[in-house]
């Protein structure tokens, strides 16, 4: 019988073996011509990828576009004996300026619009006007209080029948300050 020794020996030389037949045999598949990173040569670099283009394929059923259904009109019915819908006033304000620039010493005409296109007075009505800063509230309509400053105006319309329309001016100026 072989003694320890002798078979890690043996061992030592089956694997030393098997190493070198590996060795030759990848020298010889190499040179050959067979390249296990494709067409690149020994000495350059493996080509990248380009990244996966997707393309978008019809989809296998038809979409049927959605049916739109269209809301209910309300049409306001009077039955006889039942009491009559309120009206309400239905207040339309409309602002104007005669110009979107100002110089130093120049002034600004803001022209006010008010409607009230409902069917019932709007009592106790009352306008308010601010005016951004570095305008000044220059010139307000009879009645007006212009307060802050002369930042904001403020007018009691009192009641403002139905169809009733009323125009008025507002000058302002640039604020010293500015």
């Amino acid at each position: 019988m072989e003694s320890d020794a002798g078979l890690e020996k043996r061992a030592r030389g089956v694997v030393h073996f098997l190493i070198a037949l590996v060795t030759l045999l990848l020298l010889g598949l190499v040179t050959s011509g067979w390249e296990p990173w494709g067409e690149v040569a020994l000495g350059q670099t493996v080509p990248r990828t380009p990244p996966p283009t997707f393309t978008a394929t019809p989809s296998p059923t038809p979409l049927v576009p959605p049916t739109h259904t269209p809301l209910p009109t309300v049409t306001p019915t009077f039955v006889p004996g039942q009491p009559t819908p309120t009206p309400w006033p239905n207040p339309r304000i409309e602002l104007s300026a005669d110009r979107s620039l100002l110089g130093p010493g120049e002034m600004v005409a803001y022209g006010v619009q008010i409607a009230n296109q409902g069917g019932a007075a709007a009592t106790g009505a009352r306008l308010t006007l601010e005016v951004p800063w570095p305008l000044v509230i220059s010139q307000a309509p009879p009645g007006a209080q212009i307060l802050e400053g002369g930042h904001l105006m403020a007018l009691d319309l009192g009641a403002f029948g139905p169809g009733q329309i009323r125009q008025l001016t507002v000058q302002a100026s640039l604020s010293r300050e500015a």
